[in-house]
This record gives structure tokens, sequence and C-alpha cells, in this order.
């Protein structure tokens, strides 16, 4: 068992990833967040706005991904192993990033073109992503 404590500045997002060693339960001490988490196969297991002193579980291998509100988001995670370890879907230590472009394609049926801007979609961010700003 463990635990940890983490803050996400508002609008900011926690990158796709999933628990390779155990399961994640949160416990939400301040502020909101959406909350996304799908199963091995892609299914969606919750999309749900989580609130103070609220709690939610991502099970292991269940990718999750959080964006906090306009007040930002505050929360303690308990985890079911004492060397919890986290892969990440998208950023600078993606595991996409570490595949080849020829994989990707064929995995995702979609051209070199895009399978390379898969691969560097965040540049040199990670786990926390910041917001995007749009052009008008």
């Amino acid at each position: 068992m463990s635990a940890s404590k983490g803050t996400i500045y508002p609008n900011a997002l926690m990158s796709p990833h999933w628990t390779l060693t155990g399961h994640s339960v949160v416990y939400v001490e301040r502020g909101d967040a959406q909350v996304q988490v799908v199963d091995q196969t892609g299914q969606q297991v919750m999309n749900d706005k989580v609130n103070q002193g609220e709690m939610f579980v991502a099970p292991q291998y269940f990718p999750a991904t959080i964006k906090a509100g306009e007040n930002g988001f505050e929360f303690v995670v308990f985890r079911t192993s004492s060397q919890p370890m986290n892969n990440q879907l998208a950023g600078y230590t993606s595991v996409i990033r570490a595949m080849p472009v020829e994989v990707l394609t064929n995995a995702y049926q979609i051209s070199p073109n895009e399978a390379q801007r898969l691969k560097i979609n965040r540049g040199g961010e990670s786990l926390l992503l910041s917001p995007q700003r749009r052009s008008s």
C-alpha cells in the first residue's frame, strides 16, 4: 500500500496513463475535475465530474485521464502496491513515443505522417499537460 498527494492547476490535464502494479483509489481534497477511465478494450467505464469529498477508483491496467476544473484539483491517491508504476500514453515519456512508426501505422491504420504526429503529440511535456491555447 502507498499514498501520494497531487495538485493539478486550473484547466490542466493529467495525461492518459495507467497503473501497472495495482489499483488507485483517489480522494478529492479540493476543487473538481473531469475524470475518464477506460478498460483494456477501450470501452469507457467512467466519464464523470468529481468534486471535493468524493472518491473514485482506477483499476489496475485501466487508462485514466484527469482534467482539472476552473479552481484546480487537489487529491490523495492510495495505491494497492508499495511500489506503484505508471505508464503514460501521451507526452515525452509515452509508450507510444517509443514505438516504431511502422507499428503505429499498422496497429491504428493511420498514415506514416499521422503516426509521427502521434509520437510527438505533446513535445517535451509528460505527466501534466498545460491547457492548449486556441487561436481565434
